[in-house]
């Protein structure tokens, strides 16, 4: 799947250069005055991890900075039957600021950390909250590590983005809108 993300990104970039609009408008390289909210599915953690799951997550760019931030919550915290469940939980968080690289393209190099835990979820052992029953999850094993990467943005039609992410631990993929900020 890393490889198909990278021979995509390839295309993308040298249908670009072939189109003579890179590097000839002046805007270009002036910040990127919008507001973008996106919502993305991601795998947090590869196999080698030993951890690979899917959560969601959500990202914000403004002026050009760029956050991001995802999670995957273990699927039995909040079940009523009593028993006990094979769990997993994980989060991811990266920053980074966007290049453009033509007025549709923008390539934001990250930085950032993951985390994921396995564990079992014990419905023998629950609190009550304002939000119902907790189950508690005992982490059986876990990985942290620093993270880094890129995700390429591509503006296909105007107030909306299409993104890709490829990080040392995460990928991922999802739309956005973006809402321009004129001066």
């Amino acid at each position: 799947m890393r490889k198909a993300f990278v021979v995509f990104c390839m295309i993308v970039l040298s249908s670009t250069i072939h189109s003579q609009t890179i590097f000839q408008t002046k805007d270009v390289w002036k910040f990127n005055k919008a507001v973008e909210f996106g919502f993305q599915g991601t795998q947090i953690g590869r196999s080698s991890d030993g951890f690979s799951e899917w959560g969601m997550g959500i990202d914000f760019t403004c002026y050009g900075v760029y956050l991001d931030y995802s999670f995957l919550i273990n699927t039995h915290e909040n079940d009523v039957r009593v028993d006990k469940w094979d769990d997993k939980r994980g989060w991811s968080f990266h920053a980074g600021y966007q290049i453009p690289i033509s007025k549709a393209i923008r390539i934001i190099p990250q930085i950032g950390y993951v985390s994921g835990d396995y564990g079992v979820t014990d419905g023998w052992n629950w609190t009550v909250t304002n939000n119902g029953i907790r189950n508690h999850f005992d982490s059986k094993d876990s990985f942290s590590s620093f993270d880094y990467g890129a995700k390429l943005v591509i503006n296909p039609a105007k107030y909306f983005v299409l993104f890709g992410q490829v990080t040392a631990h995460t990928f991922g993929i999802g739309l956005g809108f973006e809402w321009p900020m004129y001066q």
